[in-house]
This record gives C-alpha cells, sequence and structure tokens, in this order.
C-alpha cells in the first residue's frame, strides 16, 4: 500500500496567511495620528478577510483534512498488518509445536496409502484380456 502525504512551506494557504500576518505585524501608526484608528480599523477588515477561508482557494482546514487522511489510513493499514502478522505467527507458532509422533503417524498413513496404490497399479499393469477369453 502506497500512502502520498506532506506539505510544504510555500503551500499556497500558508504563504498566505504567513504574508497577511507578516502586513498586519508590520504595520505601525502613531498616538498621535489623526488617521491612525480608521488606518488600523481598515488593516484588521483586510486582515480578516485575508484569513477567512474562501471557496476555490486552498485553506490551512484542507492541508489538517489532508494529513488527517493519510493519518487514518496509515493507522488503519497498522493495524490490517498486525492482524496478519498474528495470523502469520499463529500459522509458525503451529507448524513449529507439531508433535513429531503425530508427523511420524501421518508419514506412515501416506507410506501406506501409497504402496496400496503402487500394489494397485502392478496388478492392473498385468491384466490382459487373454486371460480372460476362453481358449479355443
Amino acid at each position: 500500500m502506497k500512502i502520498e502525504y506532506g506539505i510544504q512551506a510555500d503551500e499556497t494557504a500558508i504563504r498566505s496567511q504567513l504574508q497577511t500576518l507578516a502586513v498586519f505585524s508590520a504595520v505601525t501608526t502613531s498616538t498621535t495620528n489623526p488617521n491612525g484608528a480608521a488606518q488600523v480599523s481598515a488593516l484588521s477588515q483586510r486582515v480578516t478577510q485575508a484569513l477567512t477561508p474562501q471557496t476555490g482557494k486552498q485553506s490551512i482546514q484542507d492541508i489538517q483534512t489532508d494529513l488527517a487522511t493519510a493519518q487514518a489510513t496509515m493507522k488503519d493499514a497498522t493495524a490490517r498488518q498486525k492482524q496478519a502478522q498474528g495470523m502469520l505467527q499463529n500459522i509458525v507458532d503451529q507448524t513449529e509445536t507439531v508433535s513429531p509422533d503425530q508427523v511420524a503417524t501421518q508419514l506412515l498413513a501416506l507410506q501406506t496409502a501409497l504402496q496400496a496404490s503402487y500394489q494397485t497399479t502392478s496388478m492392473l499393469s498385468q491384466m490382459s484380456l487373454v486371460k480372460y477369453l476362453p481358449a479355443g
């Protein structure tokens, strides 16, 4: 299974938010400036608008969703692999703990069946139609 995930520092959503915050933090106004309050208010509105997710544009939530989906997929894959590992380990354990007496018994039964098969084949190969036709 291949799961592709990851983000880069220059993702559109990250870059846009960092640029917006940089602009907001770089602006300074003087307390003596009569337009200072209006400038800060206008900047605040623009920053709020820029930080609000917009339809059709990548957002931080989109990146979070992608990463969460990849994480959930990896957790599911890990759980399936652990389950498969447990089942395979049980098979190995059962194979390694077979009784030698049980193996010997099974081999003897197979050997007997094979000998019976050989005997039957031998008997069939010696049969001839001539033996059953009346002499005549």
